[in-house]
């Protein structure tokens, strides 16, 4: 359940969040999340099958009848580990469609997204059967601990992203054409008689700092709060009961695209600072991440005992 809400709130973004109009409906499942669920679920499977392995202490896997095939170089453990890097490497695609090629043939940014996020988490559950779960080197051990602190910081800045209002394209939208979207929403509110007084809603609140913009954006502004409930009771107690199922599903998606575009607008500033700051921090983890599995990588190849064709041990 956890994991289910944790992919629904980064991956699947809010229904019209990510529209130029106000009356999109539910998007289809994208074929990243697939691939995000099919394949952590072949590696839970894989694992609850080497249960025995896997959750042996360290120094009985050395006496497993298993342990030439699982361990890191063995076949299966290094083929993990091969796939990890493959994956990492593409990984690395969204930073080039983003900064260098500019190609709408190439899919929009919001798919490479996708990509980038579910093709960090399986990078990482491969590195984790790569490593057979236990951490016997200290190389190992400085690439996994980057490589894990690299993917959580991934998935809090893939929380903000989500966050974020944006084109069908992916494209980030400009304040202007945020508040122009707010201003259209109360307008529709307003025909079905429940008014807003939107400079309140959208006036700068008086915490300032990242962490408060952080807190903000994980657990919600709490006047914004209060006031979507009241709106969303005043809205039922107007049309609810006349409307069909449908119709009142959907002003109530309105109604929190509204308050979420309401937060987005009073914290503009501060959040565009927060994602500057994410941004630098997530970009030099990821070059550390890459220094030292490029360097794992070489000492593996170059002392480890791999069996590959035309390396040396």
């Amino acid at each position: 359940m956890a994991f289910a809400f944790v992919v629904r709130r980064m991956i699947v973004e809010p229904r019209n969040d990510r529209t130029t109009t106000s009356t999109a409906g539910r998007r289809p499942v994208r074929p990243w999340l697939w691939l995000l669920a099919v394949s952590l679920g072949a590696a839970f499977g894989f694992v609850a099958s080497q249960a025995d392995y896997y959750t042996a202490p360290l120094i009985e896997k050395a006496l497993h009848p298993r342990h030439s095939t699982l361990r890191s170089s063995g076949p299966t453990g290094l083929a993990f580990g091969v796939a990890a890097v493959g994956l990492v490497l593409a990984n690395l695609g969204y930073l080039a469609r983003r900064r260098l090629v500019a190609r709408r043939w190439l899919g929009s940014l919001r798919s490479w997204m996708d990509f980038h996020v579910a093709s960090g988490i399986v990078a990482a559950a491969l590195v984790a059967l790569h490593a057979g779960f236990a951490l016997r080197s200290a190389l190992g051990t400085i690439a996994a601990t980057a490589f894990g602190i690299v993917v959580a910081a991934g998935i809090v800045g893939r929380y903000i992203y989500a966050r974020v209002p944006r084109s069908l394209e992916g494209r980030e939208l400009h304040i202007d054409e945020v508040e122009a979207r707010f201003t259209e929403h109360c307008e529709r509110l307003d025909v079905r008689g429940v008014t807003l007084d939107g400079a309140a809603l959208t006036r700068a609140p008086r915490t300032r700092g990242r962490l408060a913009t952080l807190l903000a954006i994980l657990f919600g502004d709490r006047e914004l709060i209060r006031a979507r409930r009241d709106t969303l009771r005043r809205l039922d107690a107007a049309d609810g009961p006349r409307l069909p199922r449908h119709d009142r599903r959907a002003l109530r998606r309105l109604v929190r695209t509204l308050f979420r575009e309401a937060g987005w607008i009073r914290r503009y500033h501060q959040f565009r600072s927060l994602m500057a700051a994410w941004r630098f921090l997530h970009r030099w983890l990821a070059l550390v991440m890459l220094g030292t599995v490029a360097f794992h990588v070489w000492i593996a190849l170059r002392y480890g005992d791999l069996r590959l064709p035309g390396v040396r041990p």
